[in-house]
């Protein structure tokens, strides 16, 4: 009976490892399925957007901004962003600068006009508000990050078939190497099943418990390119919320990398 329980034993852990393994391999061809149509009919050398804030706290109180944000793509997925505030007053001039690698660390700088200093974001302070808002620093790289991370950035598992508003989705579950740097354990996405979008997020603490979600959502096509022009951050912890609104998008304006530097920030222009 011990070796005939052994036996049995094995077989199931077999067939377990064998299952995961096939959830692995399909989650990972989804993703570079988006990542390849990201690089090829979906590509843009470089973005403009103009946006909109709105801060909602557990109260209900609410907090207006504006902002506008250029983006550029570089070979091996690399990417640099720059922010900056125009509205309120008491933000106007406010700078933030990105660059992006998904194979490794990210770089981010913040301006603050009334101490006319670059600052750079390093360390746990990534895990910061940005600006007061419910995205932290952190989150504003993964989500140029996640569809251009490989296998070994991140480990993906099929989760189950959801569908997101009338959106037939694919939930995956990336849990990031060491090598990412990344404060949360693990993240999911909701990949649309025809269209390869991404409809959602959902963000992990280390006690596998959701921090924040953050759904995408009125997508349209610019240039050929579909893009969401509704992003809401739900910070679950502290009840609060964040809504971001696309209010022009462009691609492809011929942006020159000047723009992508401290420099630049401190200008604000």
């Amino acid at each position: 009976m011990d070796l005939l329980r052994i036996v049995l034993v094995s077989i199931v852990c077999s067939t377990v490892a064998v299952m995961a393994a096939e959830d692995d391999a399909r989650a990972r061809a989804l993703l570079n399925r988006a990542g390849e149509l990201s690089r090829t009919t979906r590509h843009w050398d470089d973005r403009e957007q103009t946006l909109g804030l709105e801060i909602v706290d557990r109260r209900g109180g609410r907090r207006q901004r504006r902002l506008e944000m250029w983006t550029k793509r570089y070979p091996e997925d690399a990417s640099r962003t720059t922010l900056i505030f125009r509205e309120p007053a008491q933000a106007r001039g406010v700078g933030f600068l990105q660059w992006v690698d998904p194979h490794g660390p990210d770089s981010q700088w913040l301006y603050l006009p009334a101490s006319k200093r670059v600052r750079q974001i390093t360390g746990s302070r990534k895990k910061d508000s940005f600006v007061g808002t419910d995205f932290s620093y952190e989150d504003l790289g993964l989500m140029m990050d996640v569809l251009n991370w490989s296998a070994r950035d991140a480990v993906s598992t099929w989760v189950r078939e959801e569908t997101v508003d009338e959106s037939p989705c694919t939930v995956i579950e990336l849990e990031p190497s060491e090598s990412q740097e990344v404060s949360y354990s693990r993240l999911r996405i909701w990949l649309g099943v025809d269209d390869y979008l991404i409809y959602r997020y959902q963000f992990f603490d280390d006690e596998g418990q959701v921090k924040k979600n953050l759904v995408l959502a009125d997508f349209k096509e610019v240039g050929g390119i579909p893009a969401p022009h509704r992003l809401e951050m739900f910070d679950v912890l502290a009840g609060s919320r964040t809504v971001a609104t696309v209010e022009a998008l462009e691609f492809d304006v011929g942006l020159r990398d000047e723009v992508f530097t401290k420099r630049r920030l401190e200008r604000g222009s």
